[in-house]
């Protein structure tokens, strides 16, 4: 990337914990229940041991509670899919990542959780971990019609410098939400980049009229960037 378009890149960090963030939001205290289940094991219960971490003085007795609903049985993924939510409420990504290890069956849960423990170790270790781009890249080809994976692996390609990667996923983004912020920005830098000026100047105002939110330095990079689009700067 030339050093025109990497004095703004700050902004995509921030716009990269945004985008994880959103990732687990909506179902932070909920899992599908897509594994065999067995005979004994109350799994009505699981939604319970969630809500506990919710609640600061019920936080600490979650793991005790998921290891009591399993005493004699095998654990399977509903135990390590919990555990694992359980294990980064006390901010322990690295344990995290390494208890999703054991699941066998990768569902959406999964790798919506794996993406945010995977993210969260970015403040322990000072950089994106080199695993997150396979992580997201992987999600985005089992749940091609999950948009927020779609934008993730596309921004991460970027991120890497490999804006044809950046661009396939980024475009299949568009085609199932063509109003989506983040996957209008990043196209348009990427095309940008691979000699599209007035289409990456298209995209990016596009993204600019339809960001809404209040990070006063993503609005500044979209500015930026429009600017430095229309001058023809690499």
């Amino acid at each position: 990337m030339n050093n025109t378009l990497k004095k703004w890149l700050p902004a995509i960090i921030t716009v990269c914990i945004i985008i994880i963030i959103i990732l687990i939001s909506s179902k932070k205290n909920s899992l599908v229940l897509n594994t065999v289940e067995q005979k004994n094991v109350d799994y009505s219960k699981i939604e319970g041991i969630l809500q506990m971490l919710e609640k600061d003085d019920t936080k600490g007795n979650a793991a005790n509670a998921l290891n009591e609903l399993y005493n004699g049985f095998e654990k399977d993924d509903v135990y390590y899919l919990t555990n694992a939510k359980i294990i980064m409420e006390t901010g322990n990504d690295i344990d995290a990542v390494s208890t999703l290890n054991y699941v066998k069956n990768k569902t959406e849960d999964y790798y919506r959780l794996r993406i945010r423990a995977t993210a969260g170790q970015f403040f322990t270790l000072g950089e994106v971990p080199s695993d997150l781009l396979d992580t997201s890249v992987e999600a985005a080809n089992k749940y091609s019609d999950e948009v927020d994976f779609q934008v993730l692996a596309g921004e991460l390609y970027y991120d890497k410098d490999n804006y044809v990667g950046a661009i396939y996923y980024l475009d299949k983004a568009l085609q199932i939400d063509d109003k989506n912020v983040d996957a209008n920005y990043y196209y348009a830098l990427s095309i940008y980049i691979l000699g599209e000026q007035e289409e990456g100047i298209s995209y990016m105002e596009k993204a600019q009229k339809l960001y809404n939110g209040d990070d006063e330095e993503y609005k500044k990079s979209i500015e930026n960037y429009i600017d430095i689009m229309k001058e023809g700067k690499r």
